[in-house]
């Protein structure tokens, strides 16, 4: 041998000439869709990030062809990825009036805004972001500037406040 290295030669396999959009589509799209899930934490979003992501897989069809199916798989999640936190970029920078207009608020109601009178005006804050606009406690922590574990300890503590409230109203 003498010290000569040697690699597997094997080639690599070529990626399929044929490859569709649709085709990716059927075979990633709910694994994708979990994913981006994952990190949206809302599913109107992910959806959007997903949507996006195959948007971008048309724009760059060819380079998909010319890749293995674990490297096409890869690109997806990697747009997927992006586009979703791309998602929760363009939702944190939205005017908190925008924000309202789009959540569909079904807990409104004199009931509600008297449970809601109980909480502090911070403990307020935190619970319309969490549950009526939808951010998790990264988003709001970024957006208070707080800690995301000191976020969850106040959310929890107003909730507990609120079932509290809720229960009196119930024995009432």
């Amino acid at each position: 041998m003498g010290g000569i290295l040697r690699f597997n030669s094997r080639k690599r396999k070529k990626g399929e000439k044929n490859v569709t959009v649709d085709r990716l589509y059927e075979r990633y799209y709910d694994e994708l869709l979990r994913f981006a899930a994952g990190i949206c934490h809302e599913r109107s979003r992910a959806e959007d990030a997903v949507q996006e992501a195959f948007l971008r897989a048309m724009r760059h069809i060819r380079t998909l062809c010319g890749l293995t199916d674990g490297q096409r798989r890869a690109w997806l999640y990697k747009a997927v990825r992006s586009c979703a936190v791309d998602e929760i970029r363009r939702a944190a920078k939205l005017p908190v009036e925008a924000r309202e207009e789009s959540v569909e608020d079904d807990l409104s109601g004199p009931w509600i805004e008297q449970a809601m009178e109980t909480l502090s005006e911070a403990q307020r804050r935190l619970v319309r972001m969490r549950y009526l606009e939808g951010f998790n406690s990264t988003e709001i922590g970024v957006l208070a500037g707080l800690p995301a574990p000191t976020v969850r300890t106040r959310l929890r503590a107003a909730i507990r406040i609120l079932k509290k409230y809720c229960d009196g109203e119930e024995n009432s």
